[in-house]
């Protein structure tokens, strides 16, 4: 039996955005997990974490919608396959200087007593800012183009993958890694 069209379009986006959402919140939990320590572990370095990582997301968020709101269709394509180029470009400086991905050397850690939540901004701007700033567009860029590309289908179906990328499969499989199952 031949699918109809609109199932065949809707699978590269769905995919795409089901996988985007789950990188986000794995980045969240990465990162946090990895720097906190450095910062003594409290409460208020986990909220600067998430603060972080929230505004980033409504930066993807105005950046999609003001992509999609003041350019042509496609201008559109280009504007993001620059900034996506850039964050590649960022994402590809790290190794070089940490000899890690993501991940900076012990010359990063705080000294002294200073309030440490901007170094831990920084810290966090610098490791993965710009990749997260990008991969934060992909859902909402993503249904704006499905939605103009499909007019009459509805994106709910898109939206609820991203949710289902982004938290339930994401804590599941933490929750396995936790425990050792995985």
């Amino acid at each position: 039996m031949k699918q109809p069209l609109h199932t065949r379009a809707f699978l590269p986006y769905g995919i795409t955005i089901f996988v985007s959402a789950f990188l986000l919140f794995q980045v969240q939990l990465i990162l946090g997990k990895y720097f906190l320590p450095w910062f003594g572990g409290t409460p208020a370095m986990w909220t600067t974490c998430m603060f972080f990582f929230q505004t980033l997301l409504l930066g993807g968020y105005l950046y999609s919608h003001d992509v999609t709101s003041l350019l042509q269709d496609r201008t559109q394509g280009r504007v993001h396959l620059g900034a996506l180029l850039t964050a590649l470009a960022a994402v590809s400086i790290p190794p070089a200087a940490w000899h890690s991905p993501l991940m900076p050397d012990s010359s990063w850690k705080p000294n002294g007593p200073e309030n440490p939540a901007w170094h831990l901004a920084l810290l966090l701007m610098v490791s993965a800012g710009l990749p997260y700033l990008a991969l934060a567009t992909t859902g909402p860029l993503l249904q704006k183009w499905f939605a103009m590309t499909r007019p009459g289908v509805s994106t709910y179906r898109l939206y609820s993958l991203s949710n289902l990328g982004s938290s339930w499969l994401c804590l599941v499989i933490r929750s396995l890694l936790n425990r050792g199952f995985l």
